[in-house]
């Protein structure tokens, strides 16, 4: 029996191939890009999910209130971690991790930059799940001037040989290798290089680890079982103010948050994470993309399988008069679809192994094929093969095999009609879930183009950028010369950062004497004389810093517009010749600067000042204004080398580095493209395969109207029309659903484009397009055809 079902279904395939390769086809592509999709939104919601006691462990964070706002960081100061311990029994353990700037690092001849270091307390490996594969994790920093390193860079400075117990030298400073550790997962929140002993820092007597407000520490907490943790947040505030009220201003207030390490990957709203957190909005986008793809598949399968069903109406009638019972029918129907949906899972593999290079590049992920064999992605696949069957084949194996055969052979079923309105039912939600999904690709898209191409406030075009990571000081305009020397370069200057990158600091300022109202948080940037001009910063009040004026030199201030809105000035002119104080300084301001956006359009500009400070510079802009940029780059690198031997060469191209900040969206768009695509094509196949067999089932019809007279263009209307509907249809519910989803995704942008009515218009008139094209060409092949062959069709 089992024989005769394979045996039937094989023929039933070599009779209709295209049938069967589209089906087959469409629903592999839907499976296989449930699958990538699945994978990523599995690892996004897996960060920090490793940690042994992952529930007992929280991040300390605080919410800062000065002027009735409210500004939320992960960064607190040295003195919390030991007042907790100290104060709250619900407290098991603490640890507090404070990341430092890049600096060289060298061991023999090995000398390279390293970022990701860390200063830590010997109990974040109590606290966070940090395997050792050599050293004690109990000891490894209990001593100053110790250190704890990857085994990624272990193998970087000392290759094959043992570093444990080695010295390597950080900033002049040696550190004695006490553990090298497993290089972090990429879902963890916590990345690092290298981890140096807090206690190194503590033997320094000029760090402020007393004061609560020089907030550079991530304090991490480890509860004791059972505690329950919203309680004991609401025990923090009460007990921990009396410790800094001191050293709050009048208006400001503070309070602390906590944070589970679990949600601080996609749930933080804190600033100042240590690594960029992903979005719960783009989880959600992809997860309603993976399922309308395999919608679009499904819809596709189950209305080519409906559709092909209803003309073995007599095979179901034959086969009952010939003795076959309900049951066997079912099993034979269900049969067919089972068999089908493991040919698509099993080209769906094929289809992710070919795509899981491209897919990890713009996902910014590793996945390999064995992260597919796992039981919850086995168990989904099942659950999705099992759903298509009974779905795809409920139709024929439940209905058809209920009919009557003295009926069925008599003609007298009527269920093309029953069939007829599920396949419009399907067709309409088939393009209206891709007209969502194309409107959607264009909003991104033009969104991401609009945030590229924006004038930011300043020219980043044709400009080199070099770290500096030792100290300048005044030499820096000798070193500017120096570069200038080639005439490639035409301009010069240094900076604490530069567009794109971190700023220095934020500190509360106020005009001085103000006791009304509280200071305004503001960033702090660095800048040379040079600095304005080479960027193409308007002042549009004032002026900038003036290389003969030695009392511009860290005794002036040029603040931004928003800066002078904030402090409560109406026009930039009031500003100048006013005092600000920050940090028990107070300066003057000379120069108000038009807003430039120096970081993402995804961010709102913040109030900034610019001080003259050549002790802070860490970059070097050059204005590059020449073809010949390989020559220019040659010079610059020959030049650092001459003014700082042993020290590494980098640079970077600003524009090219700027185009950083937007390269998750731009990826982002990118794969919802490629999906919308393939879920367009999907539709469009589907929509082929249905026409021709709905034409073909029109033959004799197309006939007899060519005979009477009907032309070629009169028939094709008339096949085609009904379809033209449904895609009507589909346009008029995927709009709003279409608008109310770009919208909302669109509110995660400070500067954003508008909503307008052409990219629904588009995306319906693709739709419709695609449809004529598709219905049309069979719908010819059918009104050309000779109506005397078409009369002989059964």
């Amino acid at each position: 029996m089992l024989r005769n079902y394979f045996l039937t279904t094989l023929r039933n395939f070599r009779k209709h191939k295209a049938f069967s390769f589209i089906n087959i086809t469409g629903l592999a592509i839907g499976i296989a890009c449930c699958l990538l999709i699945s994978e990523y939104v599995m690892f996004e919601r897996s960060f920090d999910q490793y940690h042994v006691d992952k529930d007992r462990i929280y991040e300390v964070g605080m919410n800062f209130t000065n002027a009735n706002v409210t500004e939320g960081t992960s960064q607190t100061g040295a003195p919390l971690g030991p007042a907790l311990k100290d104060k709250f029994p619900e407290v098991e353990t603490f640890a507090r991790a404070m990341e430092v700037r890049s600096v060289l690092v060298k061991y023999k001849n090995n000398v390279f930059y390293e970022d990701k270091r860390f200063y830590a307390d010997n109990e974040l490996f109590q606290i966070l799940t940090i395997p050792f594969l050599q050293g004690d994790p109990k000891t490894a920093l209990i001593r100053p001037a110790t250190i704890v390193i990857t085994s990624s860079i272990a193998k970087k400075y000392f290759g094959n040989e043992n570093p444990l117990g080695h010295n390597i030298t950080i900033n002049k400073k040696d550190y004695e290798i006490t553990g090298v550790t497993e290089d972090q997962p990429l879902n963890s929140h916590f990345q690092f290089n290298m981890i140096m002993s807090l206690k190194t820092l503590e033997m320094q007597s000029n760090y402020p680890f007393e004061i609560w407000f020089v907030c550079n520490f991530h304090t991490y907490i480890k509860l004791a079982p059972l505690t329950n943790a919203v309680a004991f947040a609401k025990k923090i505030d009460p007990v921990i103010n009396k410790l800094y009220k001191d050293e709050l201003e009048v208006g400001e207030t503070l309070s602390y948050v906590l944070q589970a390490i679990p949600d601080i990957h996609l749930y933080s709203v804190m600033e100042d994470e240590l690594e960029p957190g992903g979005n719960p909005e783009t989880i959600t986008v992809f997860v309603l993309v993976s399922i309308f793809i395999l919608l679009i598949a499904c819809i596709n399968f189950m209305n080519l399988t409906t559709a092909k069903s209803s003309i073995r109406e007599k095979e179901v009638g034959i086969r009952k008069t010939a003795g076959a019972n309900r049951r066997q029918l079912t099993l034979q129907f269900l049969g067919e679809t089972f068999f089908m949906s493991i040919l698509s899972f099993l080209l769906s593999i094929i289809i992710v192994i070919a795509a899981l290079p491209m897919f990890n590049s713009l996902a910014g992920t590793a996945f390999l094929l064995e992260d597919f064999i796992r039981p919850t992605v086995i168990l989904l696949l099942v659950l999705l093969i099992v759903l298509v069957t009974l779905i795809a084949g409920g139709y024929p194996a439940f209905v058809l095999s209920s009919l009557l055969p003295v009926k069925v052979l008599k003609g007298k079923t009527h269920s093309s009609g029953k069939g007829s309105m599920l396949r419009k039912i399907l067709v309409v939600s088939q393009f209206a879930i891709s007209i969502l999904l194309v409107t959607s690709s264009i909003v991104i898209y033009n969104q991401i183009d609009f945030m590229k191409n924006r004038y930011m406030g300043f020219n980043k075009e044709q400009k080199i950028v070099i770290p500096v990571r030792t100290r300048i000081g005044d030499k820096y305009e000798m070193v500017k010369s120096e570069f200038l020397k080639d005439p490639s370069f035409t301009g010069a200057s240094f900076s604490s950062t530069v567009p794109g990158r971190e700023l220095t600091g934020i500190w509360t300022t106020n005009i001085e004497g103000r006791t009304d109202k509280p200071g305004v948080n503001m960033s702090y940037y660095y800048i040379d004389p040079d600095f304005l001009e080479l960027y193409g910063i308007k002042v549009i009040a004032g002026r900038s810093f003036k290389k003969d004026m030695v009392s511009d030199l860290q005794h002036t201030y040029i603040i931004n517009e928003t800066a002078m809105k904030s402090l409560g000035w109406s026009t930039p002119e009031e500003a100048i010749g006013k005092r600000i104080i920050s940090t028990d300084s107070a300066q003057t301001i000379i120069g108000v600067v038009k807003d430039f956006n120096y970081t993402g359009l995804q961010n709102e500009l913040e109030p900034m000042v610019l001080e003259w400070r050549p002790r802070s510079f860490g970059y070097l802009t050059l204005e590059l204004s020449t073809d010949k940029i390989k020559q220019a780059l040659s010079f610059a690198e020959n030049k650092w080398k001459e003014l700082f031997p042993g020290m590494p060469y980098e640079y970077h191209f600003l524009d090219e580095d700027f185009a950083r900040l937007y390269k998750s969206e731009e990826n982002f768009g990118m794969l919802i493209g490629t999906f919308t695509l393939l879920g367009f094509l999907i539709a469009s196949l589907g929509l082929f395969s249905l026409a021709s067999f709905l034409t073909e089932r029109r033959t004799k019809e197309i006939g007899v109207r060519k005979v009477l007279g009907s032309s070629v263009s009169g028939i094709t209307i008339l096949v085609s029309k009904e379809f033209i509907k449904w895609v009507m249809v589909a346009n008029i519910i995927a709009w709003p659903v279409a608008y109310f989803v770009m919208n909302n995704w669109l509110q995660d942008f400070a500067y954003r484009i508008s909503l307008t009515l052409w990219p629904f218009l588009f995306s319906g008139i693709i739709a419709f397009f695609i449809a004529v094209v598709t219905v049309s060409f069979q719908s010819i092949k059918a009104a050309v055809a000779n109506p005397v062959e078409s009369l002989k069709y059964e």
